[in-house]
């Protein structure tokens, strides 16, 4: 009867079979799981993690305990499911709590001890119209009108979506979504808690009747020079900064040109760039001489009048193939990839496509002086990191157009690899302070971020409690003594979700197919992904379960190499950017309560030593795992954040995945690896799971989450897992009055394994530090009121006061013990940053 208890518990949180061990077993009360910190659903999924159980109750309170106000109660409900539907509507806007037990064969468990306190904060809904217009039909017209139209829609969407949402387009397809993946979203944003529920949709059918519409937007067109393809990038760019929109030079009946230049709206020629770019002579509008080449002539003006003058967004920039598709259109039409430009048209930014190669000419400009792609590149670059003074990461959405140009794939004419010349630009990028959100070919297409970039989402999203000991050790995984039993510890790592594009057209078909829950699954998704893909976070941290984690990808909040972030940084031999990644990524982690990287990728710019590494600790103290081609060794600690390595990815065959998994672990020896397979569904690793269980028994597999991944690994290497918090919500005002004082939550819970001592005689609180207009004042302690144990978690009530003058208000939180003069922080914790408005 024990044994089929300790399988039954395993299998609801590992998903793997027990190791047996001789610590005695203790029946504990239920962990809760979710709900956890703030949700946007007023019937949130409750789900917890216990013992084996046939019967439970959960109740929800309005204060800690289960004596309190109670707002719901489900009675006795016999199942041995882990988690309720049944939860009705419950209050907004103010902090609830959570309270499990459960009933075995033996008797009926506690309570469960531990705080769990959560606000429902729902997503504001707007009313008004949205229009809608399907550009589907642009599929079957001919390559030149194909082009023209995704190019004209997707430029006007960006500037009427500049300010607020008004036009949604239907374009992109995927394999999984069979309606669409922008009718998709458009479906899930219109349920009834959703951001456009009381949003009216009104179709629009016709190209010129919806310039027509929006006509007050615009001021104007941009004509680009067929002759030229580099000018319909330009043209994105110039159509961003000044309104207008961009149109191919065609003066043939019925051509967008005669339609809406030389006939209909008559819209006024603000800018031609035909013929205006000769690779001659000196550079329009410039003093520079001719780089030699007309495609990178077009790139310098735009450098010179747009992006050094600040007329372009420096921040964002858009690596998208130019007008070249139009010669070679083969392939789902939805490879242009225009369909992305409208959120960096909306952002008024940059587009580029140019080769990172300097040994060889470029496919579509082989006449130009060698190098001449390269250099262009770099100067887009330089210019960019110069305007914002070196003191922020710039944005590059899109990938290499590998089947086409660049490399030595059929017909691209060059010499490197696909994998290579995207390491190649990633390299140099990385160099220049621009992070990759990478709309890799094949599933490069996105549309209506530009909308959809003004979803609201709350503060910050929390992750579920981390791995308590007795659950370690009732699983067999730890002993009293804290050592860690033998065994292979297997990290899933579920990717590649390193571009919006991906995320958006693929992850909907794995998310939603049924099975999620029944696995383990290490969700990595970069969360700088938010900026153009709000919606999937909203809605994957709304109906995840116990099992869903989400850790970050490639590198962190965005694609970067990390050795490139410091000196020497060729090519361009700029000063470190460590300090400036840290702080980017710090506010996208703590947004998402993300504290491990999944995979840690720096291609060719050689190996990932301890100061890279070192990077890391400020934003992933949980650990990260670098990339395979590293010769790193065993497993490590860098201060008190793992370090693990990439093993291997794995084949799409469950089979031959599971011989790649066996040849790579040890009969009788503790191991942590990690594995990284790309667009698999939930049921690949059920199935592989299964497997390799089944087939190696001798191999003990455990397969983890990452936070019971990282905490083992952590006591294994001697260290411990203490003073760890994480910051679950706070009601501190978003804009404030000067002067004002605001009686505040701050709800902390204690990740570690250490007591927090608290009361009378107590040495933790909280330590709360005002900076105003970037000048810091004294921190304030605050006691815990109470003593908070491992896992549990508390509300602080403290007072907040305004400045007295209007600017920009810094709060900073963190945890401290002795009264405050030991910072969490300075044991690799990370403090809650908080930037706030305050008005006169």
């Amino acid at each position: 009867m024990l044994a089929h208890l300790i399988f039954n518990i395993y299998l609801s949180y590992f998903g793997a079979a027990p190791i047996t061990c001789a610590e005695p077993f203790k029946l504990d009360a239920p962990i809760i799981a979710v709900p956890v910190g703030l949700t946007t659903t007023r019937q949130p999924r409750i789900e917890w993690r216990s013992v084996a159980s046939d019967s439970y109750q959960v109740l929800v309170t309005a204060e800690e305990t289960t004596a309190s106000q109670i707002l719901w109660d489900s009675g006795i409900v016999e199942s041995d499911d882990k988690w309720t539907t049944a939860v009705p509507q419950l209050p907004v806007n103010s902090t609830l709590y959570t309270h499990v037990r459960v009933k075995t064969k033996q008797r009926w468990t506690n309570w469960s001890p531990r705080s769990v306190p959560f606000r429902i904060q729902p997503v504001p809904q707007a009313a008004g119209d949205i229009i809608t217009y399907d550009l589907s039909y642009s599929r079957k017209l001919p390559a030149p009108e194909a082009f023209g139209h995704a190019h004209l829609v997707s430029v006007l969407q960006g500037i009427v979506n500049r300010d607020q949402p008004q036009l949604f387009v239907n374009f992109v397809r995927a394999k999984r979504l069979p309606d669409g993946v922008d009718n998709y979203w458009l479906n899930r944003l219109q349920e009834p808690e959703g951001w456009l529920a009381k949003k009216s949709l009104v179709p629009e059918d016709e190209i010129l009747a919806l310039v027509n519409r929006f006509r007050s937007s615009i001021d104007g067109v941009v004509i680009w020079d067929p002759e030229v393809n580099a000018t319909s990038n330009i043209a994105s760019t110039v159509a961003g900064a000044d309104n207008l929109l961009p149109v191919r030079y065609d003066p043939s009946p019925g051509s967008f040109y005669t339609r809406l230049v030389t006939s209909g709206p008559q819209l006024p020629v603000r800018l031609n760039l035909v013929g205006k770019f000769t690779g001659t002579g000196t550079i329009p509008d410039t003093a520079r001489a001719s780089s030699g080449s007309r495609k990178c002539d077009a790139y310098i003006w735009a450098v010179e009048n747009y992006l050094k003058t600040k007329r372009s967004n420096p921040q964002k920039l858009g690596y998208y193939l130019d007008a070249y598709w139009i010669s070679e259109p083969g392939g789902d039409a939805q490879l242009h990839t225009l369909t992305n430009h409208d959120y960096f048209v909306a952002n008024k930014g940059f587009f580029w496509d140019l080769s990172p190669w300097s040994d060889e000419t470029p496919v579509d400009d082989p006449d130009q002086p060698l190098g001449a792609d390269l250099n262009t590149l770099k100067e887009i670059y330089v210019s960019s990191y110069e305007a914002m003074a070196g003191a922020k990461f710039s944005h590059t959405g899109g990938f290499t157009p590998w089947h086409l140009k660049y490399t030595n794939s059929h017909g691209a004419g060059g010499t490197h690899g696909a994998v290579e010349t995207e390491w190649e630009t990633a390299r140099i990028l990385s160099a220049y302070n621009s992070y990759l959100d990478a709309d890799a070919i094949g599933i490069c297409a996105m549309a209506n971020a530009s909308l959809y970039q003004h979803m609201p989402l709350p503060e910050r999203y929390s992750q579920p409690v981390p791995p308590m000991p007795e659950e370690l050790q009732r699983q067999g995984l730890l002993s009293q003594r804290n050592l860690v039993t033998t065994a292979t510890y297997i990290l899933h790592y579920v990717g590649d979700y390193d571009s919006a594009a991906w995320a958006t057209s693929m992850l909907p078909g794995f998310w939603d197919a049924g099975d999620r829950g029944s696995v383990n699954m290490g969700w990595a998704i970069n969360p700088n992904l938010s900026e153009r893909a709000p919606m999937f976070f909203e809605y994957a941290y709304r109906t995840r379960t116990a099992h869903d984690h989400f850790m970050a990808g490639d590198s962190g909040a965005g694609y970067v190499n990390p050795t490139q972030l410091l000196s020497p940084r060729r090519p361009s031999g700029l000063p470190s950017a460590v300090e400036a990644w840290q702080h980017h990524c710090r506010q996208f982690y703590q947004a998402f309560g993300m504290n491990f990287t999944g995979f840690v990728i720096n291609g060719l710019s050689g190996v990932i030593g301890p100061e890279a590494e070192r990077i890391h600790t400020a934003f992933s103290p949980n650990g990260i795992v670098i990339q395979e081609a590293v010769n790193q060794g065993d497993v490590h600690l860098e201060g008190t954040m793992p370090v693990f390595v990439h093993n291997s990815d794995l084949s799409v065959n469950a089979p031959e995945a599971a011989d790649t998994v066996h040849s790579l672990a040890q009969p009788d020896t503790l191991q942590f690896l990690m594995f990284r397979s790309i667009l698999r569904p939930v049921s690949y690793y059920a199935t592989l799971n299964n497997l390799l269980r089944s087939s190696r028994p001798d191999l003990n597999y455990v397969f983890c989450s990452p936070d019971v991944f990282s905490y083992l690994a952590r006591v294994h290497l001697g260290s411990d897992n203490n003073q760890m918090a994480s910051y679950l919500f706070d009601t501190i005002p978003q804009d404030m009055q000067a002067g004002n004082s605001y009686p505040v939550q701050i709800a902390i819970r204690n990740d570690g394994w250490d007591t927090w001592k608290g009361g009378k005689g107590g040495t933790h609180g909280l330590l709360v530090e005002i900076s105003v207009n970037d000048k810091s004042t004294s921190p304030t302690f605050y006691p815990m009121p109470r003593d908070v144990p491992p896992g549990d978690s508390i509300v602080i009530k403290v007072e907040i006061t305004a400045c007295d003058r209007g600017g920009s208000q810094t709060i900073n939180y963190e945890m401290a013990s002795n009264n405050g003069a030991n910072k969490f922080s300075s044991s690799g914790d990370p403090a809650f940053v908080q930037k706030l408005k305050v008005e006169i």
